[in-house]
Order: C-alpha cells, then structure tokens, then sequence
C-alpha cells in the first residue's frame, strides 16, 4: 500500500528521537561508525566482510576510544544540519548532524560531540542546546 504524505521535521524527529543518524553527502566520509553510535545499534558488523576503511574502524573498535560520540539535543528553532556547537571559549564542541521536530514540538538534534566537552555548556550561533537521553548506554 501506499504511505500517507508525512512532514519530513516529523520523520526526522523520529529518527533523532531513535539516534538514528543520517549519513548524507557531505557527511559520508567525515565520521567513522563509532562516532555515530552505530557500533551500538547493530550498524556496523566487525566480524563479516570488507568495507572501504576496514582497517581504521576495526583499530579503533578493538585498541581505541572514540574521543567523539553522536549525542541527542535540544536545540533552539531554525537550527539546521551542519551548525556548530562552541564552547563559551568558542572551540567547537560538535556538529549538528540531523535536525528535526519531536513528538511535543520541540526542536532536536543529533550531533557528534567531543566527549572532553561540556555538552550543558555548548550553544550554537542560534542559541544554548541541551542534552537529552539516548534510548541506549555508551559503555566505552
């Protein structure tokens, strides 16, 4: 059957509300799975075949930390893909990856952060963000 017309802020909503990161265009070769979290949703299998990059994920997965992680936020209305996250000393913190509008009307976002970061002191250009639960732990 066919799927009713939606509102895409909705769908993307949904998918930040999941922390289901979108890779788009611009973003396909800027972060390694671990950064996006898909190394704890089942995006990313370490054990079947090859991939483009094999050997720097693999090394990260198995020696490493990701120093970054993708973060679920509340940013202000009008925030869009790409907006950056500073800290009040204007280093950049993270980037906004996905923006959409949640169930309640809310703007959020996913974004890779610095995990060294301050995530309760970032703000973009448009104004503070806020950090809200992700539906599963990071254990690294």
């Amino acid at each position: 059957g066919q799927l009713a017309a939606g509102d895409l802020a909705e769908w993307h909503g949904a998918d930040v509300a999941a922390v289901l990161a979108w890779v788009l265009g611009r973003t396909s070769v800027e972060y390694l799975p671990q950064l996006l979290n898909l190394d704890r949703t089942e995006g990313v299998n370490f054990r079947k075949g090859c991939y483009l990059g094999q050997e720097i994920v693999t090394r990260l997965q198995h020696r490493g930390e990701a120093k970054r992680r993708t973060g679920r936020f509340g940013v202000p209305a009008g925030s869009v893909e790409g907006d950056a996250g500073v800290d009040p000393a204007g280093r950049k913190g993270g980037e906004l990856l996905l923006v959409g509008r949640a169930a309640n009307g809310d703007t959020e976002a996913l974004a890779v952060v610095d995990r060294a970061a301050d995530a309760a002191a970032l703000a973009t250009a448009r104004g503070p963000i806020e950090r809200r639960n992700l539906p599963y732990a990071l254990s690294d």
